[in-house]
């Protein structure tokens, strides 16, 4: 009789526990969601791919996919405008040093205009 009622106790407490993570776990990806749609976060993603490619950039919106990746609307930097761009991460990448942690980039209605500078020559 007393292992029935220690059993029943030790479900009711995984149940509890189970129910206590998946609402941890939902409020965290709510606020994620909520997050990246952010003005600070724009600017801060907008900074690290200006810091990248030593050009000014600019960018329209950022946010997030269903499935935490990085979603990139109106980047733009000298001669380049990328309409939208969607990018999927390896999040076990940090357990390997092998596997990159950007596991998939698309880019939709990317633009180049390539011009010649007058004095060098150059493109």
């Amino acid at each position: 009789m007393a292992k029935e009622k220690e059993n029943t106790v030790k479900k009711g407490h995984w149940k509890r526990n189970a129910i206590a993570w998946l609402l941890v776990a939902l409020v965290l990806y709510i606020g994620a969601q909520i997050l990246s749609r952010t003005e600070g976060m724009r600017f801060y993603i907008a900074d690290k791919i200006s810091n990248g490619t030593r050009q000014p950039v600019s960018l329209d919106s950022c946010g997030t996919t269903p499935l935490l990746g990085l979603r990139l609307k109106g980047l733009r930097f000298q001669g380049v405008e990328m309409t939208d761009i969607k990018m999927s991460f390896n999040w076990f990448s940090v357990l390997s040093k092998e596997k990159p942690f950007i596991k998939q980039l698309r880019i939709q209605g990317l633009e180049l205009q390539l011009k010649r500078v007058p004095a060098s020559g150059n493109w």
